[in-house]
């Protein structure tokens, strides 16, 4: 009997358990989503799985560490991009509104207290209140119901954002996980020196290392498949500029539409459409900026990229209001920029983003 083995593989089953908890396995999860008709119900449905980013983030990590998992690697993409939009959701949205319900929920329980202790109370008014009461000491019980791979409830976990939310809006990357990144730069940024020639790495780095939230912003972009690298230098801001240099779009963020009006125009009219969100907000949400047509060009001046994909290009209003949308792309060696319909997503179109450093 080969007992280290076997070591290994209890230990894989208790993290698998542990990530997992109630949650349903990968295939099960993917079946289950891809049978839900809108975005809106998926997140619903998400939501009675995960109820913070932890738990969505283990979950993540353990598609892309697990290597028995029964999906192809383009099932495991679409259902992480189906995971980052819902954790965004998640506390952007959701979180925040539910803490706000459940603290005024225990202040009108309260409120409530308070009139019962008054004797010149009507039966009337006392059954009124007494029937409030149930009404939310109902929601909160269900507000104190565990779930989630750690049974965390939403009551803690509104109380706990409240505490943190300061130090939650400072997006930052552990110490091991800033230095994995700046490795994987390094090693990109070295084997591309055409890209950014007379510029020296450690002074990049510097600048990294000054800012955390951009080192955040960074580790999104190369997380999502941009395979960032420096592009240029601008001596009057003194900021070195990152482009997403993937050779073809962005895998991480595809099958997505332009902005959020074309987002909310398809899920109210094609509900059955595949969409994994919209290029403004996830940029935004990024900290980084959609490339525009000068960057597109100067981008494509530096390789062959976008050869049999495409990427949206920051689009001016005017062109937006026609209904369409600027994409960039390379058909042999001819660079293209056209207009693209802003509501309609594609397995080969993504964006790509610059970021200031």
């Amino acid at each position: 009997m080969n007992i280290l083995h076997n070591h290994k593989t209890m230990s894989d089953t208790r993290k698998k358990t542990e990530i997992l908890g109630q949650n349903s396995d990968p295939v099960k999860l993917l079946q289950d989503l891809d049978a839900i008709d809108t975005d809106q119900k998926k997140l619903n449905y998400l939501r009675t799985l995960f109820i913070e980013e932890a738990d969505v983030d283990d979950y993540l990590q353990y598609l892309d560490t697990d290597e028995d998992i029964d999906l192809t690697r383009k099932q495991i993409i679409r259902l992480k991009g189906t995971l980052e939009g819902f954790k965004v959701y998640l506390k952007e949205t959701y979180l925040p509104i539910t803490g706000k319900i459940i603290k005024r929920f225990d202040e009108r329980l309260q409120e409530n207290v308070n009139k019962l202790a008054n004797p010149d109370l009507t039966p009337e008014e006392v059954d009124k209140i007494a029937n409030t009461r149930k009404i939310i000491a109902h929601a909160l019980r269900i507000a104190k119901a565990p779930r989630g791979a750690k049974g965390k409830n939403l009551r803690d976990v509104t109380q706990e954002k409240s505490v943190t939310s300061v130090a939650e809006s400072k997006k930052e990357l552990s110490p091991e996980e800033e230095k994995i990144l700046l490795a994987t730069v390094k090693a990109r940024f070295e084997k591309n020196m055409g890209r950014h020639k007379r510029i020296e790495w450690v002074k990049v780095q510097t600048k990294l290392e000054a800012s955390h939230e951009k080192m955040w912003s960074l580790n999104d972009m190369e997380r999502t498949g941009g395979e960032p690298d420096v592009v240029g230098y601008d001596k009057k801001t003194d900021e070195y500029i990152f482009y997403d240099c993937s050779s073809e779009s962005p895998k991480g963020r595809r099958d997505i539409v332009y902005d959020k009006e074309a987002q909310d125009w398809l899920e109210k009219n094609y509900p059955q459409e595949k969409c994994n969100g919209n290029a403004v907000e996830m940029a935004m949400s990024m900290g980084i900026e959609i490339l525009t047509e000068e960057q597109t060009r100067e981008l494509q001046k530096l390789g062959n990229f976008d050869l049999n994909t495409w990427s949206y290009v920051k689009t001016p209003v005017g062109i937006r209001k026609t209904g369409a949308a600027l994409c960039g792309y390379r058909r042999l060696s001819v660079v293209n920029l056209s207009q693209h319909s802003a509501y309609v997503p594609g397995d080969d179109l993504a964006f790509r983003g610059a970021l200031r450093v």
